[in-house]
């Protein structure tokens, strides 16, 4: 990904790989890990990049709304707000520009979306990823990865109150 942005620094799509490349990496080492580490500033300064080049790019945004709610998941709103600018209106308000996509229908976008609404943990925000699973178990799966998507959705499904 960094080879990407040094050939193409305009290249907004290399900046979210970059994004998650290191999401991964944080994944693998815990989310604590990584906040600590300061890999979740890289993972942002990355999206934040992509998305001055690009604002309506729809994984950029997806993944900028995930952060956020990461963050607050794992920090609490205080502490992930006053540390990281980490707040649920903007983790949504990322959120809806990716619904507001022409792709927001794809089974990987809804169960993206659906994943990072249920992370924010609140009643409202717990509907909606239910709802958004839901129209993703209504749609026929084009490819393997939609077929894991779809397991993964009832998974999630099973996790929710």
């Amino acid at each position: 990904a960094k080879a990407a942005i040094k050939m193409d620094p305009d290249n907004d799509n290399a900046y979210v790989e970059a994004a998650h490349a290191l999401g991964r990496y944080g994944q693998k080492i815990g989310i604590m890990a990584a906040i600590t580490k300061g890999i979740a500033d890289r993972v942002k300064r990355y999206l934040d990049k992509a998305l001055v080049i690009n604002p309506n790019n729809i994984l950029a945004n997806l993944s900028k709304g995930i952060w956020h709610a990461e963050i607050i998941n794992q920090a609490g709103k205080g502490l992930a707000s006053a540390v990281y600018g980490a707040k649920v209106n903007k983790a949504v308000n990322h959120f809806k520009i990716v619904i507001n996509h022409k792709n927001s229908n794809e089974i990987g976008v809804l169960y993206e979306l659906a994943y990072g609404y249920s992370l924010l943990n609140e009643d409202l925000y717990l509907e909606e990823s239910k709802t958004l699973i839901k129209k993703l178990l209504n749609n026929s799966p084009l490819s393997d990865m939609d077929k894991i998507y779809i397991k993964k959705a009832q998974q999630l499904l099973k996790l929710l109150p």
